[in-house]
């Protein structure tokens, strides 16, 4: 696992887990950020991000 700050510019990349206060976990989940789904980095500017975000599908059995 690495940071996303660390990710290659437009590589998807999986989210494996994310980290902060509950309110900030929040947050993150409304943005469209869960556990399995995927994001990747449009952008960079220092530690600063554009991030797109694919939430994950789901499959019905």
């Amino acid at each position: 696992m690495m940071p996303l700050v660390f990710a290659e510019t437009g590589k998807p990349q999986i989210i494996r887990k994310i980290g902060g206060s509950p309110e900030v976990k929040k947050h993150l989940e409304d943005l469209g950020f869960t556990v399995g789904g995927e994001a990747s980095v449009v952008s960079t500017l220092g530690e600063n991000l554009i991030v797109k975000v694919k939430e994950r599908s789901k499959r019905k059995e």
